[in-house]
């Protein structure tokens, strides 16, 4: 049986717009704290709180972004019931990653990979997408109506995150495409999957 807190718990994270997926997980979240305090709903405490949160990051040793699932769960449970919360410095703490900016490829190195290709397919489809900056997915998808007959332009339809772009191209770039589509004559598509 569901104790009466949770499905107001329930409700209130539906009221506030939250998926379902995830009224789902802060509900199993709050659940298991329940169980595991061994007391009704209603009468679980901070300190049950606290100690299910150390034994969920120390000792089953959950990842951070699933310990900041639980964490937050509990916090919106607390809210709701208009209890003090006082959890003694256990917010998950993001982890900054130095993220290095992409490495660019020098020209002569661009030429050095460019030459190990033998097959002449691979190596447009490699001049394409370093000199575009297409991702793999969009070089495949990649078709003959995207390219502007008059200018060197590839209209990318659907990129990351679903929106199209325009990417300009060197023009000698877009003859050897002409070329190499006029050699090969794909259904639609330029390269071949």
């Amino acid at each position: 049986m569901i104790p009466s807190s949770l499905l107001s718990f329930e409700r209130r994270l539906r009221t506030r717009g939250h998926r379902p997926s995830t009224i789902d997980r802060y509900t199993s979240c709050v659940a298991r704290l329940v169980a595991r305090s061994g007391v009704p709903a209603d009468a679980v405490t901070t300190v049950h709180a606290y100690d299910y949160l150390i034994e969920q990051g120390n000792r089953l040793r959950v990842s951070s972004s699933w310990f900041n699932v639980i964490f937050v769960s509990i916090v919106r449970w607390f809210e709701m019931r208009v209890v003090a919360l006082d959890l003694r410095g256990l917010k998950p703490q993001k982890r900054h990653r130095h993220r290095h900016p992409p490495r660019w490829l020098a020209q002569d190195e661009a030429r050095r990979l460019l030459a190990a290709v033998p097959d002449r397919r691979y190596r447009l489809a490699l001049q394409v997408a370093l000199s575009t900056g297409l991702r793999v997915s969009e070089l495949i998808a990649m078709r003959v109506d995207h390219l502007d007959r008059d200018r060197p332009l590839l209209r990318v339809p659907c990129g990351k995150g679903g929106d199209g772009r325009v990417v300009q191209m060197p023009p000698t770039l877009l003859v050897r495409l002409r070329d190499f589509w006029r050699t090969y004559r794909q259904h639609g598509l330029i390269f071949e999957r």
